[in-house]
């Protein structure tokens, strides 16, 4: 039967079957196309002589790297949320729809609200068994004649009117939103590109303010995703035919490549504005693209009858319903950043309870250790039972929430973290030599030329301990650093993990304030921004890692229990190497 369903949802796809015989229309069905390229297949060949194509930057469809761990850190949070937006194995997290009047009639129905046709998104979700319909709770916020300009300010009127109607009856609130599936347009555009007042650029704009404005409503928000117009050869009015459905694909691209360039240091992109996904919007990508240039066969074979449209060439019909509705269900299927919670079996575990076992014990204690990263720092894939709240690390926030539902006998839940954004050190960092100070108000260093070493005393911890900080964009290769285990502030005692040279790494035991007993050393890669080292002990058992892969090893049995800390060194007068988003505690 899902065989079956596969099936006819790729005819569907692929425009083979057109669906119930329409009525007379009045589309251009002679517009059988426009002789534009498929972004998605352009590639790095240019729209215009002067735009390039590609989903993504650098004319690819495929998301850049960093862009693509982003988005799967967040598809692996997500999780069942109560009405007050806690986690809760009870509790439901939301897909909404954001858009026009193309985007109810494929998402759900023509009127909108939730009677959702049979052959719209949402009605093939339901009757399809691979979807998640137990945690997940679909919902159509789209509404014909809302164009972008009504989505823009988190006080448009739509916002409360999917709280107050949509969500409401349901029992659901703007706390438990956690992904948007947005498509917009403009009525009656007259400013194609390559003009500077182009209405891709109005629109782009418009999405950029649409971004920030379901951040405000909805808090929790982890992923949006953006898909532009249908093919619009058909039309045979001025509402928004050709050029202007091709170039919104611009748009959204645009807009995407905003977010990823800002992600990466450069400046905000001037129409889209701020795009920081760790703070004022989701993390953003393309979900379907839908356009293909009517009769012509995409590469993937899609293409767009005039029988899929309405009779103004604009709207789709029934046939075209069902073509976006199969499109959108395939993607949510099968992308990365929507399978984990999209697709049932697969939909990620409340909060701490990492086993699904329906209690929080030891067992899931072993994976919430694991996952300890430290403020700023993500936490990675497989960590999504040990975020309690929207960012993407576990730190004492989480620490402090799994606390509240641990059921076992309570283990050492108090890692020390530290950032280090203050002017001044905090009370819990003792100078055992040198002198400690904070660099550029950001960051740990010493400026003596001498070894510094700074212990954190806020905490008592196990045999079993770890400790780990990320290489800073002030990292200076010619310093080096020394993370500490089991250190004793009396004795001058402990295991470190130290960077001796450009690829040169050593685990060292020191006693009595000397570290020459050496444990063992060799070669590991090259330190760069955002490189997370790492030293762990666990019973005799002392590993350094870099970025999750094991350097060192080594075994001794000195040790057993004491405090985390951090040493640096620099040459005299200038700054030390950098650790940002410190961190430290127990294992298991």
């Amino acid at each position: 039967m899902k065989a079956r369903s596969q099936f006819v949802r790729l005819v569907l796809l692929l425009g083979c079957v057109a669906g119930p015989v329409a009525p007379a229309r009045s589309s251009n069905c002679n517009g059988t196309s426009v002789g534009f390229t498929p972004l998605n297949d352009l590639g790095t060949a240019l729209y215009l002589g002067q735009f390039q194509g590609g989903l993504y930057p650098g004319g690819s469809n495929v998301v850049p790297a960093a862009h693509q761990n982003e988005g799967l850190a967040r598809a692996s949070a997500i999780q069942p949320l109560d009405t007050a937006g806690n986690p809760s194995p009870t509790g439901k997290y939301i897909l909404l729809s954001i858009g026009m009047s193309n985007t109810t009639q494929e998402f759900c129905n023509q009127q909108g609200g939730q009677d959702c046709n049979s052959w719209s998104f949402v009605g093939q979700a339901l009757a399809d068994s691979q979807v998640n319909t137990t945690t997940l709770k679909i919902i159509n916020g789209a509404l014909g004649g809302q164009s972008a300009a009504y989505w823009d300010s988190p006080s448009d009127a739509n916002y409360d009117r999917i709280r107050d109607q949509e969500l409401a009856p349901l029992g659901l609130t703007e706390a438990q939103v956690q992904i948007a599936w947005v498509k917009v347009a403009n009525p009656q555009p007259t400013v194609s590109l390559p003009a500077a007042n182009a209405d891709a650029y109005t629109l782009l704009t418009q999405m950029g303010n649409i971004s920030r404005a379901l951040k405000v409503r909805y808090p929790n928000i982890k992923i949006a995703f953006f898909s532009s117009r249908i093919y619009a050869g058909y039309a045979s009015s001025t509402l928004n035919p050709e050029p202007y459905a091709y170039e919104s694909g611009l748009a959204v691209k645009w807009l995407i490549e905003a977010q990823i360039n800002q992600a990466a240091g450069g400046p905000m992109e001037p129409h889209a504005g701020n795009m920081d996904y760790n703070s004022v919007v989701p993390w953003i990508a393309w979900g379907p693209y839908l356009w293909a240039d009517g009769l012509v066969p995409r590469s993937d074979g899609l293409i767009w009858l005039c029988a899929d449209m309405d009779n103004d060439g604009t709207h789709p019909s029934t046939s075209g319903e069902t073509k976006v509705g199969s499109m959108l269900l395939n993607f949510m299927l099968t992308s990365p950043f929507s399978a984990p919670w999209f697709v049932a079996g697969e939909s990620p575990v409340p909060f701490a309870d990492c086993n699904g076992d329906g209690s929080v014990t030891l067992a899931d204690y072993a994976t919430f250790a694991g996952c300890v990263s430290g403020p700023g720092i993500a936490s990675g894939a497989g960590c999504g039972c040990a975020r309690s709240d929207v960012d993407n690390d576990t730190d004492l926030v989480d620490a402090a929430a799994f606390q509240n539902v641990f059921t076992g006998p309570p283990p050492n839940l108090d890692p020390a973290f530290d950032d280090f954004e203050r002017p001044t050190l905090g009370p819990n960092w003792q100078v055992l030599f040198g002198s400690l100070g904070i660099i550029a108000a950001s960051d740990l260093g010493c400026t003596s030329g001498g070894v510094t070493l700074g212990v954190w005393q806020g905490s008592t911890f196990g045999a079993n301990q770890f400790c780990q900080g990320e290489i800073s964009a002030a990292w200076n290769p010619s310093n080096n650093f020394q993370l500490n285990v089991r250190q004793s502030v009396s004795t001058f005692a402990a295991y470190s993990f130290r960077r001796a040279g450009p690829t040169l790494y050593e685990l060292r035991r020191m006693l009595s304030g000397s570290s020459s007993v050496l444990l063992t050393s060799g070669s590991g890669p090259a330190l760069i921004t955002g490189s997370i080292v790492r030293i762990k002990v666990q019973g005799s058992m002392i590993r350094g890692l870099i970025d999750g892969n094991v350097i060192l090893t080594a075994t001794d049995t000195n040790l057993t229990s004491g405090v985390t800390g951090v040493m640096l060194q620099a040459p005299s007068g200038t700054p030390a190497s950098f650790l940002e988003s410190w961190s430290g505690g127990s294992l298991p």
